[in-house]
This record gives structure tokens, C-alpha cells and sequence, in this order.
């Protein structure tokens, strides 16, 4: 499966075509918690995105970086998410 993401605030590049294709890379569960549902998205370049997806609010919040994607995916329960439109590069 593969998520293009058009890029119209330069958020996660600076030049090209302003689109990045991501990858699925990671799918989990809250730990005791089958409401709240996370997905990670990982790009050629290093840029990611983690998905939170709340299924009891029907909700989707994201964080988006350009690199150490494994360590975010770890913890990924810690993170403050944001609507897509506001997110900003973390670490």
C-alpha cells in the first residue's frame, strides 16, 4: 500500500514535484487499548509519518520526521499528534 502525500507547506521537502511517496512500514495496537490503532509510513528518504488512529472518536492525528523513524515507531504512545494539515517535523 502506498500513501502520496501532496506537500503544499514544504513540511517534509524543499524542492522537487512538492509529492513523496510513502510505504506502510508498521501497523500496532495500543497495548490494551484495540480503540486507538497506530501506522507507520516510511519514505525512500528517511521522512516518515506515524498515523494515530483513534476507531472510537473515528479520528486521525499524525507526526511526520525526516529521520530516526525507528525510535519515533517505539514511542509512538508518548508523541502529541495533530491534524495533517498542522503537523510539524519532529526529531
Amino acid at each position: 500500500m502506498t500513501m502520496k502525500i501532496s506537500d503544499p507547506q514544504f513540511l517534509l521537502h524543499k524542492s522537487g514535484k512538492h509529492e513523496m511517496s510513502f510505504e506502510i512500514s508498521d501497523e500496532k495496537e495500543k497495548a490494551g487499548d484495540a480503540t486507538i490503532l497506530y501506522y507507520g509510513w516510511l519514505a525512500s528518504n528517511g521522512a516518515w509519518i506515524i498515523q494515530e488512529n483513534d476507531t472510537a472518536e473515528g479520528t486521525y492525528r499524525y507526526k511526520a520526521g525526516l529521520s530516526a523513524y525507528t525510535a519515533n515507531f517505539t514511542a509512538r504512545e508518548s508523541h502529541t499528534y495533530a491534524l495533517f494539515s498542522a503537523i510539524t517535523i519532529g526529531e
